[in-house]
């Protein structure tokens, strides 16, 4: 059976007997639960929300709170398959994803692993207070500031190996070794 019912604070709406959508006196809908907490309140056990079309799957989050308020949007984008995540207001994309997994920031076209294409892009690095993990051999490196130096830890195959440059000095040279600064 299906039937739609209504209180004073709420209106239903059952199939076979269950209730599956409401919408409260607040104008609160709530999809797969009775009590609303927001405009919009979803519920069901693989908690997915699909939005499909033929050439742009686009969900957009308006926030208009003050002037400076800003509009994104997530998008599957068309063709290229991309992921990104869309500044509407200032219409730019910032981040895109790759269906080869290729993550850009500041560019729709990311062609490495990780792509900065802004002209401003840098990578903020904090110290580390102690020497991390050894990496795997031959396939990562860590890169990371501790004390006055900055310092690339690689493994080359065996043996955990530290090229460092030293912060405090006037000179670029890069000093090697097999000891951590």
């Amino acid at each position: 059976a299906t039937f739609i019912g209504s209180t004073d604070t709420r209106l239903a709406f059952h199939t076979d007997s269950t209730e599956r959508m409401s919408i409260i006196n607040g104008g609160n809908v709530g999809i797969g639960l009775t009590a609303p907490t927001s405009i919009l309140h979803l519920s069901g056990h693989n908690g997915s929300l699909t939005v499909e079309d033929s050439t742009t799957a686009t969900v957009r989050f308006n926030s208009n709170y003050t002037s400076t308020g800003r509009n994104w949007t997530l998008q599957s984008v068309g063709e290229s398959g991309n992921f990104r995540i869309y500044d509407s207001t200032g219409a730019a994309s910032i981040v895109d994803i790759t269906s080869a997994g290729n993550v850009g920031i500041g560019t729709s076209s990311p062609d490495t692993s990780l792509h900065l294409g802004s002209v401003s892009a840098c990578i903020s690095i904090n110290e580390h207070v102690s020497t991390p993990a050894a990496p795997s051999p031959g396939s990562q490196a860590n890169i990371y500031i501790k004390g006055d130096k900055l310092v690339v830890q690689f493994d080359d195959g065996g043996t955990v190996r530290y090229k460092y440059l030293d912060l405090t000095g006037t000179g670029v040279t890069w000093v090697h070794s097999t000891t951590a600064p």
